[in-house]
């Protein structure tokens, strides 16, 4: 009976040791914890009436449309009215070479088709229309290409047939 009462005494000085050592261990390693400055607001709790100078941080404005940022927003020229009317006129003009590049497309003539297609993806890169008239186009020329060209000799002759 005292063996076993002398291992339980053991094992309790062992374990209190270990805990011990344990809360030197955290303490070397944790910061110490900041004490607030004297002259320091209070830190606030959970209840708005004792946030003062922490509100007054961060209070919005009455008016949104007097913020700086929505001024700036506001003052940009995208909201210009004559802003508004170039974009309205740039939209018809490429419509108008849209047109135009689809009618040379179709009377075959691929070269000046090419060029309007150019203008307009300087002008509107992601035109939709454009953009399938240009594979439309890059499709033919290459069907245009891949098709053998006849040999052609002056006037009045005939070929020379090849010779194996």
């Amino acid at each position: 009976m005292r063996r076993r009462l002398d291992q339980v005494v053991i094992g309790g000085l062992v374990v209190l040791l270990g805990l011990t050592a344990l809360l030197w261990w955290v303490e070397q390693i944790m910061p110490p914890p900041v004490m607030p400055a004297q002259n320091a607001p209070p830190i606030p709790t959970g209840t708005p009436e004792n946030w003062g100078p922490f509100v007054k941080a961060f209070e919005h404005p009455q008016d949104v449309r007097q913020a700086p940022i929505v001024r700036t927003l506001v003052d940009m020229p995208m909201f210009d009215p004559p802003n508004e009317q170039l974009l309205a006129s740039r939209r018809a003009s490429v419509e108008q070479l849209y047109g135009n590049a689809e009618r040379a497309f179709q009377a075959g003539n691929l070269a000046q088709a090419k060029e309007i297609t150019r203008k307009i993806i300087e002008l509107e890169p992601y035109h939709q229309k454009t953009i399938a008239l240009v594979k439309q186009l890059e499709e033919k020329t290459a069907a245009q290409r891949s098709q053998p060209t006849p040999a052609v000799g002056p006037p009045g002759t005939t070929a020379p047939a090849a010779t194996p």
